[in-house]
């Protein structure tokens, strides 16, 4: 069912570099951990504060980027944001996730999004 899918529209191409020079770009990092891949509190976007983080906000993800940070790991659960039998993850939940991610490009930044939390448990629903 793509009538609620969450399209990206591409606006940033892809570097044609080897990988060492990937490395060098990609310089420091920074976890941006218990939050999109928390697991506890439930359903829903309260999750990404359930393990005791802020909502991230794009505040944040500029002031990472003005301080030098160049690569942002976000690591995400999704076993508890599928809304049905067919494992379609909650249109919320993509949408949330995308605009940190989005916010982290915006600022030049490289981004490592991961699954995370997802090969050990099965989700409730």
């Amino acid at each position: 069912n793509r009538t609620n899918a969450v399209v990206d529209t591409g606006s940033k191409a892809f570097k044609q570099i080897t990988a060492i020079e990937l490395v060098r770009e990609m310089k420091t990092g920074w976890n941006l951990g218990n939050t999109f891949d928390a697991t506890g509190g439930g359903k829903g976007l309260n999750s990404e504060i359930s393990w005791g983080q802020p909502y991230t906000t794009k505040e944040m993800i500029d002031g990472l980027a003005a301080s030098g940070i160049k690569t942002i790991r976000i690591p995400v659960s999704w076993s508890r944001h599928i809304v049905d039998n067919n494992y379609t993850i909650s249109t919320a939940w993509m949408k949330r996730v995308k605009e940190v991610v989005d916010w982290a490009i915006e600022d030049d930044m490289y981004v490592v999004l991961n699954i995370h939390h997802d090969n050990f448990e099965k989700a409730d629903r």
